[in-house]
Formats: C-alpha cells, sequence, structure tokens
C-alpha cells in the first residue's frame, strides 16, 4: 500500500523518535544495527516512480531508529546495503525533497537477504 505523508508529519515523527531516544541516539540505538557499503544485507530500490525524483532511503525498524541507507535518483535501480546485526522487523521510506514519504509495507531480515522494493507497485520482496 503506498502512502503519502506530508513533510511536517514527516518531522515530527522523526523529533517523536529522536526526544525518545535522548543522547543515545547516535551511540546506542544506532551501534547495533551500522549501515555499511558493502556485506550485510542488501537492498535494491527500483525508483520507477511516474514523476521521477531523487529519493532518500531509510531503513525504519519497529522501534522506530531510522538509518539513512542512500540516495536513489529518479528512473533509476540502486543496490543499498545494511549491516550486519540487523535482524529484525522493518519497514522502508523514501522520502523527497517536496515534503512526501513513501513507507514499505514490513518485512523481517534475518541476516544476509537480498531485499527489493519496486516503488510504482509498492511490493517489497525477500531472497534469502
Amino acid at each position: 500500500m503506498l502512502r503519502l505523508r506530508p513533510l511536517g508529519t514527516l518531522l515530527t515523527i522523526a523529533l517523536v523518535s529522536l526526544s525518545a531516544c535522548g543522547p543515545s541516539m547516535s551511540g546506542g540505538a544506532e551501534a547495533s544495527s551500522q549501515v555499511s557499503t558493502a556485506g550485510g544485507t542488501a537492498i535494491t530500490v527500483r525508483n520507477n516512480l511516474t514523476v521521477p525524483t531523487v529519493l532518500t532511503i531509510l531503513l525504519v525498524s519497529s522501534g522506530g531508529v531510522r538509518n539513512r541507507i542512500g540516495l536513489v535518483p529518479g528512473g533509476e535501480t540502486r543496490t543499498l546495503h545494511y549491516g550486519s546485526g540487523g535482524a529484525g522487523t522493518y519497514r522502508l521510506a523514501a522520502t523527497t525533497a517536496a515534503g512526501e514519504a513513501l513507507l514499505s509495507d514490513t518485512f523481517t531480515l534475518s541476516g544476509s537477504d537480498q531485499i527489493t522494493w519496486d516503488l510504482r507497485s509498492n511490493i517489497i520482496t525477500n531472497s534469502r
């Protein structure tokens, strides 16, 4: 299901998440879920939206910790990597410069998964 949310809503969610984590946001919460450029989980994002736009891709844990994993230009497909040690339930979020957010359905990571997110259909596939 494709969901668009204004930037204000997204920022409110982010600020609430940040305030709940306090100072540990940069060290504690993200230390166990580090982003890397190789290894771990490969996340392929197909930015095939009708209106091409650059998207910032975030991996959001079930606890609300948001990890920025990269940018995907309009009309392109990019493979981004999420470091090891991140087994759990997640969602992907794509934010636009215009202030909208696209959210995926939840999915489970268990190790060296290969995730593909097709933005137009908002379908997540996991090849283990």
